[in-house]
């Protein structure tokens, strides 16, 4: 469903090159469309800088009686001016 294409940037070892903004969800797992609008609310990808990275996770939980608790991360890095 979705494709990322990944950096080689060690975001904790370089943190002091970057200004990092984000933020984690937690939803119940009901259809992946509910999980993007999600995203797309948390309006993190909406940035106009031309040199922005992203960064996403996404953890999913079971629970019995097939219950899912699904955690997403996203983030954009961008570099500090030096």
């Amino acid at each position: 469903l979705f494709s990322f294409k990944f950096t080689n940037i060690t975001i904790f070892s370089n943190r002091s090159y970057f200004q990092i903004y984000g933020c984690a969800l937690n939803q119940g797992y009901t259809s992946c469309e509910q999980l993007i609008e999600s995203v797309r609310q948390a309006n993190v990808h909406n940035c106009a800088a031309a040199d922005v990275e992203f960064a996403v996770a996404v953890y999913v939980h079971p629970y019995m009686n097939n219950i899912l608790s699904v955690w997403i991360s996203v983030s954009q890095l961008l570099r500090k001016r030096m």
